[in-house]
């Protein structure tokens, strides 16, 4: 009796704590995790922003609504692992505003001034839209 006892405890200290190993691996995921969503805040912020430029001219319609799609797609997915993550609805809201806010310093609030946007950020936003959940594709060019 006393030795069963002794291996129910046992188990049960097992099943409380895993293996340390295990604690970790768990902690660098949600660390990949959290940077595969910034990464994929900061592109939404880029998609709104090509998008509500180009839509200025009827000539670029098209590309506006590539950048539509591309931007609603990585929104709803982004959506979806900031609530695993545990990420609020405000502080998304506010990681959104953030990278919206130093886009549109970096192009001086006007559209004009795109090239630099795109430059700095379409060849990463366009393999984060592509495949997000895969930030070996995400990798800033050299």
């Amino acid at each position: 009796m006393r030795r069963c006892t002794i291996g129910l405890a046992v188990v049960g200290i097992l099943l409380a704590y895993p293996p340390a190993g295990f604690a970790q691996q768990s902690e660098a995921l949600r660390r990949l995790r959290l940077t595969i969503h910034q990464d994929m805040t900061t592109c939404i912020a880029f998609f709104r922003i090509v998008n509500r430029c180009l839509a200025k001219n009827a000539q670029y319609a098209k590309a506006a609504a590539t950048y539509a799609k591309a931007r609603d797609d990585l929104l709803y997915k982004s959506i979806l692992l900031g609530k695993q993550l545990g990420i609020s609805e405000e502080e998304a809201k506010s990681r959104l505003g953030a990278a919206t806010d130093e886009m549109t310093e970096l192009m001086q609030s006007d559209c004009v001034n795109m090239p630099t946007l795109l430059g700095r950020h379409l060849d990463k936003c366009t393999a984060v839209a592509t495949d997000p959940l895969n930030p070996l594709k995400h990798k800033e060019p050299k």
